[in-house]
């Protein structure tokens, strides 16, 4: 039954979508307590039962503490001392308000998110430490190793088929709503850069078996004398093992991860390392590896060589590393999250919403922070990044221990695929989170408990060898038996009836977690199906969008009945019931908004809560329920995490519902800026509440802030604003980049703001034409013919044809660019110029009719009048 369950946690968890969803944690935290229960009744009902000490209890035992301290409630003031800058960025929820959202008391700020990591914390601890217990002997080692190498092998090769006969979709059946399987090799992962991970972290052990299989070949009594069916078999075996080593170094290069790759690299030198000190790698093994890639530098070749070698070159230098800045903002965010809180972090899992106090690209959510190290300081503080750094060196020491005193070769090669895991693993955490990647964990928690316990028959072995008496904490132990017969580790004893307690225990922890569990599962999928819902409707407008906002709700209302705490699908279900709101009061009679119904309830200073529920019935009807709707779904998400800057906005709206206790709109708008200081949203509606104060130029300084969120924060400040403030506003003051401008240009299009229009269009121009400089090929010709419609578009002929000119030097194929030119030449005068580059056009597309009785007009036109004209270009 541990065998199984142990089988059954390295293969399901990794093809459950890498156990980052739902359904893979709980099939994990499932398979954790079933080992757990399994080997307690094992040892309970056995004669000689005993706890065989890894020394990497306290660890464990620390790792889960830790984070099970960041969902204690504490007093106020322990919580302000051990983490001071919790009430700083909540002054709301400080003992110094007036209480109306309450106190906030845990050190994670996120407890939902904090709760689901400490199951997983707890789950890979109780994984290795039944591993420990169950492996007796360097044959169980093997075993596992076997399991390893197998799923390693299904995986890559499951990948590759995906990748090579895919339709985009995992599996062919689902579609995932972030992420397909098209371009790259994913397997059963969402991102490629863990599958990549997971693949390597098994290429030890695929290499293990690969070697294994030579072992043997070399052991037949019949080798190499006759070809005997026995030897011929170990051939066929160890070909298709050589085989399968070569598609897994095949599916990590085809994924095109970077950090896959640079994991690859620090595997595969330990591996020789390793190797080396069996004394097995050779000359003839040297060129087994020089043929395996060859072989893998052809199908690279034949199956993206080029995005291959792209990614690569991506090495040359940190800058292209970093592509767009992502990560080193990203890292630069995490340190000063760490800076502010050192000691106890801001709870494990709270990056997704943290992050965001200090940065915040639009378009992009980053749902870790791209380094493990980082991350893990970030959310559990120093002592837990210490905690994770001593789990590291505590791995590295068994095998290092190992490698320097075996002199076993069979122990030496299973080490060679025990120690490269750890090492990719740390390597690749320096660029990644794959430590919170549940599907990578599993074969870093199952060979590092492998290293334990091969270190610990060793030690044993060689105290046997030469006389030692064990050490003061063994002597007291007595050793176990396998099966066969053989001595291994020494063990404590411990009563039949702790085992059956510890049993009943690890039940009553399964009742309370694994229920939670199964209902993220149908939580979960109800949320993509929502994410999926507003991508789609995001343009709708009139009847369409509301019938979607009813949809969403609905969707939205099956995650929070199966999961109450889900902090953000209850802001989202406030943000959708106020645009509802919205939407059937501008049908009502009277056509009143919510900030029609503020001003006159804050100027009509109701004298009772009853009074103004009375008045809010007559004014909304049957509508008021969106907007009670949109109160209480805010105050849950915000009981459940406090970090949800749209919850605010909406109790900002609806202030004038809470009565003289409410801390007002002013406070709930400073307490969004003060948690999102870079969203858009909130932003705005600082600036709103700025201007309303008379503020015009703390409200222009919000407003900038929001300008740079993104498209739609920009379309909405545009449409509010182009009426009321000059171009120039938006141009200068909101520093808009050319996306920006285009939106800018269409917004000052009326027939009355042609002044205006004329102003943008000259800023329009110039930075198309910066961007063209600074881009190269079709995309500078691009850019180059944008700025010549621009310039046509004001009446400026002569600089239209000078831009689409840049454009065909640029790009001399560029088909449409010579088509415009020509077009604009004829328009000008110049029949001889538009001839020539219509001939052109022609020649390019011989069979296009437009193209051709343009020509004739063209031509047609300049005999008539005898000339060619005068050139635009020389006017």
């Amino acid at each position: 039954m541990v065998d199984a369950g142990l089988a059954g946690v390295v293969f399901l968890v990794p093809l459950v979508m890498g156990g980052r969803q739902a359904a893979g944690q709980a099939i994990l935290t499932i398979l954790a307590f079933f080992l757990g229960i399994c080997w307690c009744l094992r040892q309970a009902l056995a004669r000689q039962a005993g706890w065989v000490h890894s020394r990497a209890e306290l660890i464990l035992l620390a790792a889960v503490v830790l984070t099970a301290l960041q969902l204690v409630p504490l007093p106020p003031s322990a919580l302000a001392r051990v983490s001071p800058h919790v009430y700083e960025v909540l002054p709301l929820w400080s003992p110094q308000a007036a209480g109306w959202l309450g106190t906030w008391r845990t050190v994670s700020l996120d407890p939902e998110a904090t709760r689901s990591c400490l199951t997983l914390i707890a789950s890979c601890g109780l994984i290795f430490l039944v591993t420990v217990q169950r492996i007796r002997a360097v044959e169980d080692v093997e075993r596992l190793l076997r399991v390893v190498a197998a799923t390693t092998v299904l995986m890559a090769s499951f990948g590759l088929a995906q990748f090579l006969a895919g339709n985009g979709m995992f599996f062919w059946y689902y579609e995932h709503p972030f992420s397909d399987t098209s371009g790259v090799v994913k397997g059963s992962f969402t991102n490629r850069n863990h599958f990549a991970q997971f693949i390597v972290l098994g290429i030890g052990s695929v290499v293990w078996w690969l070697f294994d299989a030579r072992a043997r070949r070399r052991e037949s009594p019949a080798w190499p004398f006759s070809p005997s069916f026995e030897t011929t078999g170990l051939w066929i075996v160890l070909a298709l093992r050589l085989a399968a080593a070569a598609a897994c170094v095949l599916a990590v290069l085809l994924s095109l991860s970077r950090g896959g790759f640079v994991a690859l690299c620090a595997a595969a030198v330990v591996a020789i390392v390793m190797l080396y000190r069996a004394d097995i790698v050779n000359g003839k093994t040297l060129f087994g590896a020089v043929a395996l890639t060859t072989a893998l530098v052809i199908a690279a070749a034949a199956y993206g060589y080029e995005r291959v070698a792209d990614r690569l070159d991506d090495f040359r230098s940190l800058e292209s590393l970093d592509g767009a800045g992502g990560r080193s903002g990203l890292w630069a965010a995490a340190f000063r999250t760490i800076a502010d809180y050192p000691m106890t972090g801001t709870g494990m899992g709270t990056h997704r919403e943290v992050y965001r106090m200090y940065m915040d690209p639009p378009g992009i959510e980053y749902t870790h922070a791209e380094n493990g190290y980082l991350q893990i300081a970030m959310e559990a503080g120093l002592p837990g990044l210490l905690l994770a750094c001593c789990g590291v060196a505590v791995y590295c020491f068994w095998c290092v221990a190992l490698a320097v005193r075996t002199r076993s070769r069979q122990t030496l090669l299973a080490l060679g695929a025990i120690a490269p895991p750890i090492a990719a693993s740390a390597v690749h955490s320096l660029f990644d989170f794959v430590w919170y990647v549940p599907g990578c964990m599993v074969p870093v928690v199952v060979l590092g408990a492998c290293a334990c316990r091969l270190w610990q028959m060793e030690r044993q072995q060689t105290a046997a060898r030469t006389g030692n008496v064990l050490s003061s904490a063994d002597a007291g132990r007595r050793a176990c038996k396998t099966a066969d017969g053989t001595r291994s580790v020494p063990a404590t004893a411990v009563p039949r009836f702790v085992w059956a307690g510890a049993a009943c225990l690890l039940v009553l922890l399964a009742s309370k977690t694994v229920p939670d569990r199964l209902a993220a599962i149908p939580a979960e999928q109800a949320w993509h199906r929502y994410l999926v819902q507003s991508r789609q409707t995001g343009g709708q407008e009139g009847s369409n969008r509301e019938e979607s906002c009813r949809g969403m709700l609905q969707t939205l209302s099956s995650v929070v009945r199966r999961q109450p705490n889900h902090s953000r699908a209850h802001a989202r279900i406030a943000v959708l019931n106020l645009e509802l709101f919205e939407r059937l009061q501008s049908r009502a009679d009277p056509p009143f908004g919510v900030t029609q119904i503020r001003d006159a309830a804050m100027a009509s200073q109701f004298a009772s809560s009853a009074a103004l529920q009375e008045w809010l019935g007559r004014v909304a009807g049957p509508n008021l329920a969106s907007l009670e709707n949109a109160w209480t779904h805010a105050r849950r998400s915000l009981a459940s995490c406090p970090l949800q800057g749209s919850a605010y906005v909406v109790l900002a709206k609806l202030a004038f519902l809470e009565g003289p206790r409410s801390p007002g709109k002013a406070a709930y708008v400073a307490q969004a800026v003060q948690i999102r200081p870079l969203d858009g949203d909130v932003q705005f509606e600082a600036g709103v509440e700025a201007l309303l104060a008379g503020e015009a130029e703390e409200a222009l300084a919000h407003w900038e802030i929001s300008f740079q969120a993104g498209p739609a924060e920009q379309k909405r400040l545009l449409q509010t604003f182009s009426r009321q403030l000059p171009p120039e506003v938006f141009l200068e003051r909101f520093k808009a980049d050319l996306s920006a401008i285009r939106l800018i240009a269409t917004s000052y299009g009326g027939p009355d703001q042609a002044e205006e229009l004329a102003r943008v269009r000259a800023w329009y121009a110039c930075a198309a034409q910066r961007e063209a400089e600074a881009s190269k090929g079709r995309e500078a010709a691009a850019l180059w013919q944008e700025a010549a419609g621009v310039h046509a578009a004001g009446g400026s002929q002569r600089e239209s044809a000078w831009c689409l000119q840049r454009a065909l030097e640029s790009d001399p194929s560029y088909f449409e660019a010579r088509l415009q030119l020509a077009t604009t030449l004829s328009e000008a005068g110049d029949l001889a110029g538009a001839e020539k580059e219509l001939q052109f056009c022609r020649r390019q597309r011989p069979y296009d009719q437009k193209v051709r009785g343009f020509l004739e007009q063209v031509v047609e036109k300049r005999l008539r009048v005898g000339r060619g004209g005068s050139d635009v270009l020389k006017q």
